[in-house]
């Protein structure tokens, strides 16, 4: 393997132990109450904190409202017991 293949692989490791650490975070966030944008925050507070540079694209959504929503930025709608979330 050459050391470019070895520092592409480095990398890739490194984004997903960033992503496993924004989403744990975004999931113990999760309650009654608490808004798509405080859970999108955990979520991004907890990727670089995990030490990622930029936190990239992260959707969330929660909600019979929002169930089938693409591409939507996290919105105020608190979530209630029994929520779909994604």
């Amino acid at each position: 393997m050459s050391k470019e293949e070895v520092t592409q692989l480095e990398r890739m490791r490194k984004a997903a132990t960033c992503t496993c650490a924004g989403i744990r975070a975004g999931l113990e966030a999760l309650r009654p109450g608490v808004s798509e944008r405080e859970v999108a925050q955990a979520v991004y507070v907890g990727m670089m904190q995990a030490g990622a540079t930029t936190p990239g694209v992260f959707q969330v959504r929660a909600g019979r409202a929002r169930f089938r929503a693409q591409n939507c930025m996290p919105s105020a709608y608190r979530l209630e017991r029994g929520d779909l979330f994604f």
